[in-house]
């Protein structure tokens, strides 16, 4: 299991899913991945989160992630979003999320939320991968109160890489898909 540490937020990395994970996304097998139902089924959006995380981060709710209600803003959700995205592609060696002198772009992002969160609420992120193609992919996370096991809210993030050099999309990098155990693209 890798580490990543920062203060306050902490996340690990577990290396197992290369096998199983990724290979089953490469194969049409997302299905499998996907068997829970949404938390709520009146919900417009649904986002369904696989059993097999590859990456968790914690952080805490502080007092300027809460809005004029009193609870988790809706801005600062994207913020975390990003926070736990820039960690991950850290922990694999890409601070800055620029893997071979490529960047990513956020192609979407759609949001379910679940339940409040407030100041002082610990929050454990779950990151998973889906819809892997030749220029990125999905970022699935799922948002977890510590204290009570409730989860606050789903996201699905899609990037693409982009060479910001030459101002268009690029495939995943080599770098990228060695540290995944991905083929190149």
């Amino acid at each position: 299991m890798f580490s990543w540490s920062a203060s306050p937020p902490s996340c690990t990395i577990t290396p197992a899913w290369r096998h199983i994970g990724v290979y089953l996304w490469l194969h049409g097998c997302q299905t499998t991945l996907f068997p829970q139902p949404s938390p709520r089924t009146n919900m417009r959006v649904n986002i369904q989160f696989p059993y097999n995380p590859i990456f968790h981060y914690r952080m805490v709710i502080g007092k300027d992630h809460e809005n004029i209600a009193g609870h988790l803003a809706h801005d600062k959700v994207v913020t975390i979003i990003g926070d736990c995205r820039d960690a991950w592609f850290a922990s694999l060696g890409f601070p800055g999320c620029v893997v071979d002198g490529i960047s990513i772009v956020n192609s979407d992002l759609m949001l379910m939320y679940i339940a409040e969160a407030f100041h002082g609420d610990e929050l454990d992120l779950e990151l998973a991968l889906a819809d892997i193609n030749k220029y990125g992919g999905d970022m699935l996370l799922r948002a977890t109160r510590r204290q009570d096991g409730s989860e606050v809210f789903r996201a699905k993030s899609g990037f693409v890489f982009f060479d910001y050099s030459k101002r268009k999309v690029s495939h995943r990098p080599v770098g990228f898909n060695a540290s995944l155990g991905l083929e190149d693209a």
